[in-house]
C-alpha cells in the first residue's frame, strides 16, 4: 500500500483543491465558474498585477491569478539574460560543492547538541512547514475578504502561488532522486532513481527550506521594511539550520532548497509587481465560458 507523508499529501491536496470547479456560495446560480466573495464595505477591488483582471475580486479569479503566477514562475528560464545564466552557474557550482561537505557538516552537527539549538530547530521546523504556510495563506486570505483588505488578499494569493510552485518543482525531483536521509545511515551518496516515495528516501531537496525562504521573500517585499526583512530571513535561516541539525537533510539538500525557495518567492513577486509584461508568461484567466490559458511571447 502506497504511503505518502502527511505534509506531502497536504500539498498535493492543495493543488487538487484549487483545480476543482466550485459553485456559488450564496446558493444562487452563476454563469461563471467561481465563488463570489461578498466583502464588507462593498466596492469593487482590483488586483494590481493582472493586466486582464476583473474589477471585482472573486475566489475563482484569485485562484486563476495564483495559477498565472505559478506559470510565470515555472517559465522563468525562458526569460533569463546573461546575468541570470551566470547566477544559475554559480548556484550549480555551489550545489556541487556542498555535496563534498555533506558528511563533515553532519558529523559536526551531531557532536554539537544543546537545549538552545533544539529550540532553534523547532522554530525552523514549524516556520518551514507546508501546513503552517497553508494555514497562514487561509488566515491572510479569509481575513482580507472579511475586512476588505487588498494587501491581505494579495498576500494570501501569493502564498498559494508559491506553495503550488514549490510542490510542482520539488515533488518530481524528490521522487526521481530517491536520496536517503542522513538518519538512515546509508551515506550522502545513496540515491535510488524513482525511489523517493518512502519518506526515508525523500531527502533531496529540502521542501521546508524552499517554503520558508519563498514565504520570507514574499513577505519581505510585501512589507517593504528592512527590519522586517532581517527578521523574516533570520526565521527562514533557522529552518535551513534545523533541517541539518535534526539529521533530516544533508547540507546540499538545504542549500538547493534555500536557493530555489528564494528564486520562487522573487519570481512570484516579480509577476505581482508587473514584470511579466516585459517578457513571455503563462496566464490563466477566468471567463464566463470557463478558463482561458494564454501564453504570451
Amino acid at each position: 500500500m502506497l504511503h505518502i507523508p502527511p505534509t506531502r499529501l497536504s500539498l498535493l491536496l492543495l493543488c487538487l483543491a484549487l483545480a476543482i470547479p466550485v459553485g456559488d456560495v450564496t446558493g444562487q446560480g452563476m454563469s461563471a465558474p467561481e465563488i463570489r466573495l461578498h466583502l464588507m464595505g462593498g466596492g469593487p477591488m482590483s488586483f494590481a498585477p493582472g493586466p486582464d483582471s476583473a474589477g471585482t475580486r472573486t475566489l475563482g479569479s484569485d485562484v486563476c491569478l495564483a495559477l498565472s503566477a505559478v506559470g510565470y514562475t515555472l517559465s522563468s528560464p525562458v526569460r533569463w539574460d546573461a546575468t541570470d545564466v551566470a547566477k544559475a552557474g554559480l548556484f550549480t557550482a555551489g550545489a556541487v560543492g556542498s555535496f563534498y561537505l555533506d558528511e563533515d557538516v553532519r558529523e559536526w552537527m551531531l557532536k554539537n547538541r544543546s537545549p538552545a539549538l533544539d529550540a532553534v530547530e523547532r522554530i525552523g521546523f514549524y516556520y518551514g512547514s507546508p501546513v503552517v504556510m497553508m494555514s497562514l495563506m487561509v488566515v491572510f486570505y479569509s481575513t482580507g475578504a472579511w475586512c476588505d483588505n487588498v494587501w491581505l488578499l494579495d498576500t494570501g494569493t501569493l502564498f498559494a502561488a508559491a506553495l503550488m510552485a514549490c510542490a510542482i518543482i520539488q515533488e518530481p525531483v524528490r521522487i526521481s532522486a530517491g536520496r536517503a536521509r542522513p538518519e538512515t545511515g546509508e551515506g550522502s551518496m545513496s540515491f535510488k532513481f524513482m525511489g523517493g516515495w518512502p519518506d526515508e528516501r525523500a531527502s533531496f531537496y529540502s521542501g521546508h527550506c524552499a517554503i520558508a525562504f519563498s514565504m520570507s521573500s514574499i513577505l519581505s517585499r510585501m512589507i517593504k521594511n528592512p527590519y522586517a526583512s532581517v527578521g523574516l530571513y533570520t526565521l527562514a535561516a533557522t529552518t535551513t539550520f534545523g533541517r541539518v541539525y535534526s539529521d533530516r537533510h544533508w547540507l546540499s539538500d538545504v542549500f538547493v532548497g534555500t536557493v530555489l525557495g528564494i528564486a520562487v518567492g522573487h519570481s512570484v513577486m516579480g509577476w505581482y509587481e508587473g514584470s511579466q509584461g516585459n517578457g513571455s508568461s503563462l496566464s490563466v484567466l477566468p471567463t464566463y465560458q470557463g478558463v482561458t490559458v494564454r501564453y504570451r511571447f
